[in-house]
């Protein structure tokens, strides 16, 4: 699966639910460039795909090589994916909870992105046996939005090899309960108080 254009897409499910993309090879270049996007949709899972983005702008959710937006129970799994160009998140997840992300591989290169960006309110997602090779920014990255925050999260056995910026950086405070379980982190960020 390969596209170019303004807004790049290679798999888009939209208020979809128990559908499984495996074994892909997708290629996106855009403006905005996600390789699989799931919008208002549940129980998907995304398995052993190649995805490489390549995006142009200052990033946005939308510029990413898997993003869940407002989806639950789904799963990425065992994915390779590499994210250039201005922008380019590895995994993202804005308002989205109780999804799996496992044993992925990530190489995010853009100097402003993260391996994983975890957005609003998005609770209980698990994060388990991701191997990042190179984060252009932050490894981990959790941020709120409006009152909205990223709580619950689950990070176990992670393993980072290059990380510009923090392995995890939680941005704003009031973001509680992020569990670090057989979690190495050798440089993090914790703004204000949280529990």
């Amino acid at each position: 699966i390969s596209t170019t254009g303004t807004s790049g897409y290679g798999l888009f499910f939209s208020s979809s639910s128990d559908n499984i993309a495996k074994n892909n090879t997708i290629t996106t270049i855009g403006l905005t460039s996600v390789g699989v996007h799931f919008d208002s949709s549940s129980n998907l899972t995304v398995e052993n795909n190649i995805i490489t983005t390549t995006g142009n702008i200052i990033p946005t959710l939308y510029t990413s090589g898997i993003h869940f937006y407002e989806s639950s129970n789904s799963s990425a799994i065992n994915n390779t994916i590499t994210t250039t160009g201005n922008g380019g998140y590895g995994l993202s997840f804005s308002s989205s909870s109780d999804n799996i992300a496992a044993n992925n591989t990530i190489n995010t290169s853009s100097g402003t992105v993260d391996s994983f960006y975890i957005y609003s309110m998005s609770l209980g997602n698990l994060f388990q046996n991701n191997n990042i090779i190179q984060s252009g920014r932050d490894g981990i990255r959790l941020h709120s939005f409006s009152g909205s925050f990223p709580e619950n999260n689950n990070f176990t056995n992670n393993s980072f090899l290059s990380v510009t910026g923090y392995d995890l950086n939680i941005v704003d405070a009031g973001i509680d309960e992020t569990y670090l379980i057989n979690q190495p982190i050798s440089s993090y960020n914790f703004a204000g108080a949280g529990s």
